[in-house]
């Protein structure tokens, strides 16, 4: 497919995805069945491309708010393991009084530490 074939059915596809939502996919595909049994390969194929473009840009659009959703998750993940250092910190600072506290400082920081490596870790990967 050409680039200019491509622009022309994604813009297309961007009209009737903000007019008809995603189900526009699916009836896109369900017309192109009926024009090609009733005679009509090429406008088979050119709803066939309409569709596919229209499912690229769901797939981007889904990708981009996924990422959104990524980031601001890792984020809470974080404020969360530093809550836990610093509990673990306050708890290791009593932990002389009795022996439960200073086990409460070493689990609180110890949960910190792996969250925050967790969050590093699916940082790389994304």
């Amino acid at each position: 497919m050409q680039k200019l074939d491509r622009a022309f059915h994604e813009r297309v596809a961007l009209d009737l995805l903000q007019r008809d939502g995603i189900g526009i996919v699916w009836k896109l595909h369900l017309d192109a069945a009926n024009a090609y049994r009733g005679g009509y390969p090429r406008g088979a194929q050119i709803l066939i491309e309409t569709a596919d473009a229209a499912e690229r840009l769901i797939r981007h659009a889904a990708g981009s708010e996924l990422a959104r959703h990524t980031e601001w998750f890792r984020s809470t993940l974080l404020a969360i393991a530093t809550a836990f250092g610093a509990l673990g910190i306050f708890l290791l600072s009593y932990s002389g009084m009795t022996a439960p506290v200073g086990d409460y400082a070493v689990m609180s920081i110890a949960i910190a530490s792996v969250i925050a490596w967790f969050v590093e870790k699916s940082a790389e990967r994304s």
